[in-house]
């Protein structure tokens, strides 16, 4: 895909400014990051000191989430947990990237290996 293709994908750049927005209500709530981490399409993750964050628009069928299964592995060799922003319902949620790893499907989405998980393997963090 080409960069002016990647710019105007509406799925892509949503997704982008959904990850801006759940990394500023962090900001203001004395969460600092230490990364941005990004591919050819842009900010896909935000790495923080004891988490990896990314963002869901939704759950589906409201109860499931996703991430990329790149992220999900790294949490884990990082040793830190993995945090969902779900923008719906304007909540952030973690998840232990094992329980991910050991009760998960797949689908791919362009690309990209997704995991999704029922968003109760997870707790709600309370900011």
């Amino acid at each position: 895909m080409f960069m002016d293709e990647i710019q105007k994908d509406p799925f892509i750049k949503g997704e982008q400014q959904l990850l801006k927005k759940a990394r500023a209500i962090l900001k203001d709530n004395g969460y600092y990051s230490l990364r941005l981490l990004s591919d050819q399409k842009g900010v896909f993750c935000v790495e923080y000191p004891k988490f990896f964050l990314t963002a869901n628009g939704y759950a589906y069928h409201g109860n499931i989430v996703s991430s990329q299964k790149e992220i999900i592995h790294r949490a884990k060799i990082c040793k830190k947990d993995l945090v969902v922003y779900v923008d719906e319902d304007h909540t952030f949620y973690i998840f232990n990237p094992e329980d991910i790893i050991n009760d998960h499907w797949e689908n791919m989405r362009g690309y990209l290996l997704m995991y999704n998980w029922n968003i109760t393997l997870g707790k709600e963090l309370v900011l």
